[in-house]
């Protein structure tokens, strides 16, 4: 004999007096339960994984452009400038956009990341001290103590201002994305953000706004 077993359970579907169990209509379902989902467009990822990947690109490229007796500039990039957080934050940008798209969720921190990959790309080129240079002494060293020479902008600081640029219009684009309403899962949404749902006839996949299913003729209610 089972212990513990409710009236429910005792009594047989037969009984007069045998009233089944009502479930809570109101409880919601384990789709109305998920995140909503928003229409991030290709054209504004790419924008913003492209500016991100520039960001990295331009961490290796000349800091400065040689004039004059300069004809070779040691430490001549962003990295070699000790600049670390410029191309990590360049690669977060990346993994976030791409991370951003396939779950179709807006974030914040690829907005953010941009504009202060934008703020230490400013202060970097408007600091002069990392494009006066000075004539070396014997021993390799620079001889600082006279006045230097400013030399014009590498090709890395036009690469990584581009790359900054692209970064942050493209991940303010993807942070103003529309709601998808309907669907709660991201496999349930198209390349050009319209969402989709299954047929129950013959399982295919249609547009969720479709009337009638277009592979076997099933009319929706």
């Amino acid at each position: 004999m089972r212990f513990g077993r409710t009236i429910e359970d005792r009594r047989g579907v037969d009984d007069p007096g045998y009233e089944p169990p009502v479930e809570d209509l109101d409880e919601p379902s384990i789709a109305e339960e998920g995140q909503p989902l928003f229409a991030i467009s290709q054209a504004a990822t790419a924008a913003t994984a492209i500016g991100g990947a520039l960001i990295v690109i331009a961490s290796f490229l000349p800091l400065d452009e040689p004039s004059g007796l300069f004809s070779r500039v040691a430490s001549n990039t962003i990295v070699q400038q000790e600049e670390f957080l410029i191309p990590v934050f360049g690669g977060l940008i990346v993994v976030a956009a791409v991370s951003s798209y396939l779950s179709r969720q807006r974030r914040a921190s690829t907005v953010i990341l941009s504009i202060l990959t934008t703020v230490l790309v400013v202060v970097m080129a408007t600091n002069k001290s990392n494009r006066t240079l000075y004539p070396l002494n014997s021993l390799g060293e620079a001889e600082n103590s006279g006045n230097g020479t400013v030399v014009p902008f590498g090709i890395a600081i036009y690469v990584v201002g581009a790359g900054a640029a692209l970064a942050v219009l493209g991940s303010l684009a993807m942070y103003k994305a529309e709601r998808i309403d309907g669907v709660t899962e991201p496999s349930a949404v198209r390349a050009d953000n319209r969402a989709t749902k299954q047929c129950p006839d013959c399982a295919e996949t249609i547009l969720a706004q479709a009337r009638v299913c277009k592979h076997c003729g099933y009319r929706f209610a």
